[in-house]
């Protein structure tokens, strides 16, 4: 008897054992219609809701999070170095103080350029005491002196100083770009 009930015992455990490695789970109708419709997804649980999507007002991690899968910055930080997102190069001056960034060719999600123009006004308003961004000293602490718009595809950021982290700072989300025509500089 004792062996009989060791056998099923062992019976039942692996049947345990081989049902719990499978997921059971089976595909909702809404997750095959999105694996049939091509449309790309990003879920993922951040927390807590971000207090702001506005990349010049945005002070949180939670924010931050979003943020980053929405808008790109000059630069992106990768494996702890800092690479070319927005920007497609950008050149410094002998000096360390000039940087003069090429943007790519990127679109925003209603298939406008991305312009020059945008960085400019984005980082106008971040630094506007009645926009109250709660980074807008990151200009200062990067050295940020002036900045302007060449051309459609060309940004020039001019520093007091040679300053090396300036570079990574603009992959912060206060340096992101904004339209113009779509924010105010009075929210």
């Amino acid at each position: 008897m004792k062996k009989a009930l060791a056998v099923l015992l062992t019976m039942t455990l692996t049947a345990g054992m081989l049902l719990g490695c499978s997921s059971g789970k089976k595909d909702s109708e809404k997750d095959k219609a999105d694996k049939g419709s091509g449309e790309k997804v990003i879920t993922f649980n951040i927390g807590q809701e971000p207090t702001t999507l506005d990349p010049g007002l945005n002070s949180g991690v939670d924010g931050t999070m979003v943020l980053n899968h929405i808008y790109e910055g000059l630069m992106i930080e990768k494996d702890n170095k800092f690479e070319c997102a927005a920007a497609e190069s950008y050149d410094v001056s002998d000096d360390g103080k000039v940087y003069t960034f090429h943007l790519r060719d990127n679109k925003w999600s209603d298939g406008e350029p991305v312009r020059a123009q945008d960085f400019e006004f984005a980082w106008k308003r971040a630094l506007d005491p009645e926009v109250a961004s709660s980074y807008s000293w990151i200009f200062e602490s990067g050295g940020v002196e002036s900045f302007k718009a060449i051309d459609d595809k060309t940004f020039e950021v001019t520093l007091n100083s040679n300053n090396p982290v300036f570079l990574g700072l603009t992959a912060n989300t206060t340096f992101f770009p904004l339209r113009e025509d779509k924010h105010s500089y009075r929210e």
